[in-house]
């Protein structure tokens, strides 16, 4: 597909890199903080925003602050992102969060988004897709919202599920450094723990549970033949249906295994939003 990609917001700078090297554009298209951004700098009309407003304040593993406007709430920055929608006037917009925006302590803000794009525009369309529906071998459920200006709306509707041919074993790495091998005293320390998130590291399933940016710490974990080990950062975004190409070519700007992790926690899946 031949895209162009005008301009981008990150303020994680190692992201930044990665998000660069994949879409050979420089470092100078990222407006940063996106509450900094100046509206008039913008281009006008162009096909697609995309945004993700940090879920933090949403999720149900966070404080559970919610979004409301001038909150000042990561999740709120969803705000920041209509403002930028009402100036620029894209054809298409596509907002992804987790499921638990549609919660009964935070569908307010979900409604108020759906609401303000419709005054300023679009028509819009959602729903909960789960990522191993879609081809990705991760259970990960979440809302996409796709929004169509009013003058070409012809309505929408979301892509049939489909079965998965893909399991997790199948994307797994065949030689992998042994300092990803656990030790018996960090396996019994996994089936000992109090944490149910703990407990449930190790993957035994066709699918892997939730990649997280908080993985980092204590990345996800397979047994092999070899013995239980953390999944890689390649896998991890194998896992978000990302090409081992644009792996690559993150790894080679500069990155750290944690960012790694991290970036692949905080994507959207690849698959699912194509």
């Amino acid at each position: 597909m031949n895209i162009e990609v005008l301009k981008y917001c990150e303020i994680d700078a190692q992201a930044s890199r990665s998000y660069s090297a994949i879409h050979n554009v420089g470092i100078e298209k990222n407006l940063g903080d996106i509450c900094s951004v100046n509206l008039d700098i913008l281009p006008v009309g162009f096909t697609l925003l995309t945004h993700g407003s940090p879920c933090t304040s949403f999720s149900n593993a966070g404080l559970r602050l919610g979004g409301d406007r001038g909150s000042d709430t990561p999740s709120s920055l969803m705000w920041n992102s209509v403002e930028i929608i009402r100036h620029c006037k894209p054809k298409f917009v596509i907002w992804e969060n987790v499921s638990s925006v549609l919660s009964k302590k935070h569908k307010h803000n979900f409604d108020e988004y759906i609401d303000e794009l419709r005054e300023i525009g679009y028509e819009s369309y959602y729903k909960v897709m789960n990522a191993k529906k879609y081809g990705c071998p991760q259970n990960r459920d979440r809302i996409f919202v796709l929004s169509i200006r009013k003058d070409i709306d012809k309505g929408f509707i979301f892509p049939e599920e489909v079965e998965l041919t893909k399991t997790l074993k199948d994307i797994l790495e065949k030689d992998v450094d042994p300092k990803f091998y656990l030790t018996e005293t960090q396996i019994n320390r996994i089936k000992t723990t109090t944490y149910m998130s703990g407990r449930r590291r190790i993957q035994y399933k066709d699918w892997c549970d939730t990649v997280c940016a908080r993985d980092w710490k204590d990345p996800k974990c397979v047994e092999d033949e070899k013995g239980i080990r953390k999944l890689t950062p390649k896998e991890y975004w194998r896992i978000q249906g990302f090409s081992d190409e644009d792996f690559e070519k993150a790894s080679k700007s500069g990155q750290s295994n944690s960012s790694l992790y991290k970036q692949a926690g905080n994507s959207i899946s690849y698959n699912v939003i194509k």
